[in-house]
C-alpha cells in the first residue's frame, strides 16, 4: 500500500477510504472533528456579541 501523507488531504476526498490506511482515516477524522469544534465554539463567542445598529434610542426613532 502507498504511504500518504497525514497532512495531505486530497487522497480523503479523492480516494475509496476503503482503500486508505486506517491511520490517515483516524487522523483526517481527528481533524476534520477538531475544524468543527471549534467553527462551534467560535459560532457561540460570535452570537454573545452586542449586536450594532440593532438598537434604537427614543430619539432615534422620531427621526426616521
Amino acid at each position: 500500500m502507498k504511504r500518504i501523507d497525514h497532512n495531505d488531504l486530497i487522497p480523503w476526498f479523492i480516494q475509496d477510504h476503503d482503500t486508505l490506511p486506517k491511520a490517515y482515516l483516524e487522523s483526517c477524522q481527528k481533524f476534520f472533528l477538531e475544524l468543527d469544534r471549534r467553527a462551534a465554539s467560535r459560532k457561540r463567542q460570535a452570537t454573545s456579541l452586542p449586536q450594532s445598529g440593532n438598537t434604537a434610542t427614543g430619539k432615534q426613532k422620531g427621526k426616521i
